[in-house]
């Protein structure tokens, strides 16, 4: 099937737009992102061009701007240009140079589509990606999400050329006399993704020349596999999330989440979202029983165990004590989650001590009324 065909037929089956929409083509100036803006303007849909400079290249940078700009003015089409300092973005973030490019081209580009009226966002990714995407995933243990590799819509990121191999779209360009820029970190193998390209797919290619054409199909009964499980995991974690704590993004019950079947996969379609791998959630469930206070961080959170709650936060998010007012059967809805009041009848108080610095105990039978909980102020005094 002819690449052009190809491409329609792949937007029409996964329902990516109509010939109404106003598209948004994201094009680095590569053979990827030239071919798709070809296919797309021959297929007649209403076209604007944006580009990223990331100046990671020095002057090729610089070129592959220049190439974009009079692609645009030689095809009469809009072009949107922005210049990042990816390198001070990455430090400043404390992440790797990749991501960080990916960060910033793509809250560039909604802003693009919000500001200018356009629908959605075409990226030029390709059956080869989506093989080096899924093998990457799964070499990082990424279980049956992994699996899914990338898919061909994703709210208003859609991806014309998924179905395409990169030896079709190399043909194309071919065959159209289209030019394009050529990106020499893509032939490094200091990147894992390159590695897997240069190296574990030409051997795969072996055993399965049509290997690109296998994992794509592969990754649509995934993606409808994780569809279905996702709706049921649902109705399971409606019986978990309980009211919303102050200062918290997630409550979740202990006791529901211990008396339930798969209760580790459960917790982990939770917490995915927020860095938590299927290992730390093996932890989590592990100490379920165990003493409370018992805090599990991922990548920007904190997921602290009580003794009946859960309580998820954002690490830097900490407690803020102002003033509360409480007695010891009621205390305020804004009460912190770290803070927790406890009434323990015993006749041995000997029984219940621990040694945590953390915990403070008071005789009940001496104190009466209200209480005011606040920070240390100038002229306090404590004598236990």
């Amino acid at each position: 099937m002819k690449l052009l065909h190809k491409v329609k037929r792949h937007i029409a089956d996964n329902e990516l737009f109509d010939k109404q929409s106003k598209l948004l083509v994201t094009v680095s100036g590569g053979v990827d992102s030239v071919v798709m803006l070809n296919v797309l303007s021959e297929l007649g849909f209403n076209l604007s061009i944006a580009h990223c400079n990331f100046k990671l290249r020095g002057v090729e940078s610089d070129k592959d701007e220049n190439f974009v700009r009079n692609l645009a003015m030689h095809m009469n089409l809009p072009i949107y240009v922005q210049e990042f300092d990816t390198e001070i973005y990455a430090r400043n973030h404390k992440i790797g140079i990749q991501e960080a490019a990916r960060n910033l081209r793509y809250a560039w580009f909604f802003e693009l589509i919000d500001e200018n009226g356009l629908d959605f966002i075409n990226v030029a990714h390709n059956a080869n990606d989506n093989t080096e995407t899924v093998l990457f995933n799964l070499s990082r243990g990424a279980g049956l999400e992994g699996m899914r590799g990338i898919v061909a819509k994703n709210n208003r990121v859609v991806r014309p050329l998924l179905s395409c191999s990169r030896e079709e779209i190399m043909i194309y360009a071919d065959n159209h006399g289209l030019t394009f820029r050529n990106d020499s970190s893509n032939d490094s193998v200091k990147y894992s993704r390159n590695r897997i390209r240069h190296h574990v797919i030409p051997e795969m290619e072996k055993i399965n020349p049509s290997l690109h054409t296998t994992i794509l199909r592969n990754c649509g009964v995934a993606q409808k596999l994780t569809n279905f499980v996702e709706q049921c995991m649902k109705h399971e974690i409606e019986k978990l999330i309980v009211k919303q704590t102050p200062g918290c993004i997630l409550t979740i019950d202990i006791g529901t989440l211990m008396h339930m079947e798969n209760n580790t996969l459960v917790l982990y379609y939770i917490l995915r979202e927020f860095n938590y791998t299927y290992s730390d959630c093996q932890d989590v469930i592990s100490c379920l029983k165990g003493e409370p206070g018992k805090i599990f961080e991922a990548d920007g959170y904190k997921l602290l165990k009580d003794r009946e709650y859960l309580f998820l936060k954002q690490l830097g998010n900490e407690v803020t004590i102002q003033e509360y007012h409480f007695t010891l059967d009621n205390y305020p809805d804004d009460w912190p989650a770290e803070l927790k009041l406890e009434l323990i009848e015993t006749n041995n108080p000997l029984d219940i001590l621990t040694p945590e610095l953390s915990v403070a105990y008071v005789d009940a039978d001496r104190i009466s009324g209200s209480f005011i909980l606040r920070k240390w102020q100038k002229g306090d005094r404590f004598k236990p």
